[in-house]
């Protein structure tokens, strides 16, 4: 934040400098060409901007020449690559099923491209049931988990 505040701070201050640079310039510019002759003029003009030109020529030698020694002396830092990790696939077929190559494709994809229920009217029961077969020897379970799913109609959508 403060750094942030300073440097609007300088571009303020820049601006206001290149202002006032460009309004002395126009009022010297003005008595110039009030007390000057056509070509007098036109000659103080040439001058000033060869002047211009040659300062702009050592301007640009010397940041390039700084830049190549910069560039000669810092050498890109290198970064050691990790390995990557191992990730886990995201399909896993625990069932003795088998599928074709579309299918698991389709399956690593994941839930967004899950397949719809092919009887949605009976998804809830399917889901009841595989709850039970789970949790098989806790009865207190089922029954919770068979009432919240009712209730929520998460499935369904109803």
């Amino acid at each position: 934040m403060v750094q942030k505040k300073w440097l609007q701070f300088e571009l303020h201050r820049w601006y206001g400098r290149k202002n006032t640079n460009s309004r002395l310039l126009t009022l010297i510019h003005l008595k110039l060409s009030s007390r000057l002759l056509d070509f007098e003029l036109y000659e103080v003009l040439l001058e000033t901007d060869s002047a211009c030109h040659r300062q702009r020529q050592v301007l640009k030698y010397r940041k390039e020449k700084k830049l190549t020694t910069l560039r000669l002396t810092q050498q890109p830092p290198t970064y050691a690559h990790p390995e990557s990790p191992t990730f886990y696939p995201p399909c896993v077929n625990l069932s003795t099923v088998t599928f074709n190559e579309a299918e698991s494709k389709l399956l690593e994809k994941g839930l967004k491209f899950g397949l719809p229920p092919s009887q949605p009217s009976r998804t809830t029961d399917f889901l009841v049931t595989d709850l039970m077969v789970g949790l098989k020897n806790n009865q207190a379970a089922v029954e919770k988990c068979t009432k919240m799913i009712k209730a929520n109609s998460v499935i369904t959508g109803a």
